[in-house]
């Protein structure tokens, strides 16, 4: 699907300060979900898309357990594989980080395993973990895996978490994978920062990221993200009310530091890269201020990948805000209340 540019006035309240223009965005057309929609993870929704629409996404698991399955969905909406990591001998006990899909349209996932489980009923809900009172016990190797559609390993393999820490991983298009984490300094580990590798698609190191981090004292380092960009380069994406990006070749360069140019009190998540535009959600950091949702929109803004500069606002329904396939000239979403895959297009 290919679309034109249009601009559209709205009269919603800006601040002025925070766009250079709006675009309204509607769905032109829909097609139902597989069932299965409903264990989509929609508070963390990973998923990966290739150009012809086609997208994978991990399925929640129960309150005791990580997440071990993925689905593939096609662009007309119908159930393309389902695949479960435990069938492959070796990962009963495997848990998915993270997924992607590579070139050749191959599922690839981040792995690692589960040594112990553990219940944690005592401890309150305000400090009780994300996977709802259960705590694990995580083995120190990660696994890269790339599998087919039946679920055969095309390809797989492992680093120790004392080489990278392994909190993130992203695909370049030419096959190398970088893998993101905190690289720890000093006699006795007390220093950290932001580190970083490229491996081949065999498990070579391929280069040990030059970021531009000094390693401090506690509090630990925050970790950076991962988004694919549209060609054979990854972006290191640093979230919240002062975000940026590192622009990371394949061959391992690292560009310069991007401050995404984000307005006093708004708070911004980069979702999705393609050629220079980062699309982002947007929400306030601190009190109710500038872009706002409303019960029929949800505010995403597009910011220049090379200067930092936000572009404009594109006004996305509620409940499409779950962005699955996004390029500059069209966009997929998936409807969490409704269970479908929209396809978005701004109003003439």
């Amino acid at each position: 699907m290919r679309f034109g540019i249009f601009i559209l006035l709205l009269g919603v309240s800006f601040p002025a300060s925070f766009l250079n223009a709006q675009r309204q965005m509607h769905v032109v057309s829909s097609v139902r979900l597989p069932e299965v929609w409903k264990k989509m993870g929609w508070g963390d929704l990973r998923a990966s898309c290739r150009e012809n629409g086609d997208f994978i996404v991990r399925l929640v698991p129960e309150s005791h357990d990580l997440p071990h399955d993925i689905v593939r969905i096609g662009g007309n909406g119908s159930m393309l594989a389902h695949f479960d990591l435990r069938g492959i001998p070796g990962f009963e006990n495997g848990a998915i980080l993270d997924v992607s899909l590579n070139s050749a349209g191959a599922m690839v996932l981040f792995v690692s395993k589960i040594i112990s489980t553990e219940s944690q009923p005592h401890l309150p809900a305000s400090m009780a973990p994300p996977s709802g009172g259960w705590s694990f016990r995580m083995d120190p190797t990660r696994w890269v895996l790339s599998v087919d559609d039946s679920g055969s390993v095309l390809s797989k393999f492992s680093f120790d978490q004392r080489i990278v820490t392994g909190l993130g991983f992203a695909l370049f298009r030419s096959g190398n994978v970088v893998v993101t984490g905190i690289h720890y300094e000093g006699q006795h580990n007390e220093l950290s920062r932001p580190g970083a590798l490229i491996f081949s698609p065999t498990g070579a190191i391929q280069a040990n990221l030059e970021l531009p981090f000094t390693p401090k004292r506690a509090p630990l380092a925050e970790p950076l993200g991962l988004i694919a960009g549209g060609g054979d380069e990854v972006f290191l994406v640093h979230q919240g009310t002062e975000p940026y990006l590192l622009k990371v070749s394949a061959d391992g360069a690292v560009g310069p530091k991007v401050m995404l140019a984000v307005p006093k009190d708004e708070r911004v998540r980069v979702e999705k890269i393609d050629g220079h535009h980062a699309l982002a959600s947007v929400a306030q950091a601190q009190r109710i201020h500038g872009v706002w949702k409303t019960p029929q929109w949800v505010p995403k803004a597009l910011f220049d990948t090379e200067s930092g500069a936000l572009l404009e606002t594109l006004l996305v329904p509620s409940g499409d805000e779950h962005i699955v396939c996004y390029s500059e000239s069209e966009m997929t979403a998936l409807q969490s209340p409704k269970g479908t895959l929209d396809s978005l297009l701004e109003d003439k």
